[in-house]
């Protein structure tokens, strides 16, 4: 089993907690903004207020969502980019970049993948230079000095991220292991083998059934039990995990 998938148990439990504390974090917050309970954070203005407390809401709304259905990892993109838009309204806040970072690897932990990844840096660096911009609401001097202190933060957790991510693969290359075999499962046989195959090549539904007598409809019910118990969540998260794998339904190879 995949221990430390995003779409394990374990780490969906990890995802539940987070969006209930999320939640009442944010609660608090609009509580916070409601009683004035303190001017010098709350009280910028009468409109930001009610934009703050609007987002706010929309983001518990998400987070409820989130501890429900824990596989939408999605939810946690959106809400991390909404919240993120949020604090670019506050001067020097470090939760803006923080929560844009979380958006973007959330989206590629999520599965995200394109052909054309210059498109995608070129994208991302936009849209976070587009946020700062709302900085300038301060003046040119205030906006300059966030610049350089968004730039500092952004520059840590990269950096962070990119030592987490040799480290993963120095373990993933540790293994060189391309193989996974659906008889270590539970629940799988080699119809599943096959399927997922076809779903490594990008084939629709519709030309697989045929393939492995089944209906559409009946296909996608067995293919969401087949990623429930290879904890990937769905379509997307099967190929950003196994695209590369050879699939295989080998008894004889079955670990003791």
């Amino acid at each position: 089993m995949e221990k430390y998938s995003i779409y394990s148990e374990r780490f969906k439990r990890g995802i539940r907690i987070s969006a209930v504390i999320a939640a009442i974090i944010l609660i608090t917050s609009n509580v916070f903004r409601i009683t004035k309970i303190d001017n010098s954070i709350y009280g910028l203005n009468h409109v930001y207020d009610n934009f703050a407390f609007f987002i706010n809401t929309v983001c518990v709304f998400l987070c409820i969502l989130l501890a429900f259905f824990p596989v939408k990892i999605g939810l946690i993109t959106l809400t991390s980019f909404l919240y993120s838009f949020l604090c670019c309204f506050e001067y020097m806040n470090p939760m803006s970049t923080g929560m844009f970072f979380i958006c973007i690897t959330s989206l590629y932990a999520r599965g995200i993948k394109s052909k054309n990844t210059k498109l995608q840096i070129s994208l991302i660096v936009l849209v976070y230079f587009l946020l700062s911009l709302i900085s300038l609401r301060f003046g040119v001097r205030k906006f300059l000095v966030e610049l350089v202190f968004r730039m500092a933060t952004s520059l840590v957790m990269i950096i962070t991220y990119i030592f987490v991510i040799f480290y993963i693969n120095n373990l993933e290359n540790q293994k060189n292991d391309k193989r996974l075999n659906l008889a270590e499962y539970e629940g799988l046989d080699a119809r599943d083998a096959k399927i997922l195959t076809r779903i490594q090549q990008h084939i629709k539904y519709d030309a697989i059934a045929p393939e492995v007598y089944l209906g559409v409809g009946a296909l996608k019910n067995r293919l969401k039990c087949v990623y429930t118990i290879l904890e990937v969540g769905d379509k997307h998260g099967f190929l950003n995990r196994y695209e590369e794998f050879e699939i295989v339904y080998d008894e004889g190879k079955v670990k003791g």
